[in-house]
């Protein structure tokens, strides 16, 4: 558990690098491990817009 913490903390801070590809694929498992599944009745558009998933985090990769 503390492992996958501080590599997730690694990987937003940017001390360990990774392509856009893995940003997305990462950060969707960080999403859905925090928030549980995507639901449209409760979630909008903007739900993730809070959470960190990558250093330079754009709306393209919330988007994906």
């Amino acid at each position: 558990y503390y492992l996958c913490l501080q590599l997730r903390d690694d990987v937003v801070s940017g001390r360990l690098p990774c392509s856009f590809a893995t940003h997305t694929v990462l950060g969707s498992y960080t999403v859905q491990s925090e928030l549980g599944d995507y639901d449209a009745d409760l979630q909008g558009s903007g739900y993730i817009s809070d959470m960190r998933l990558a250093p330079n985090q754009t709306k393209e990769l919330e988007e994906k």
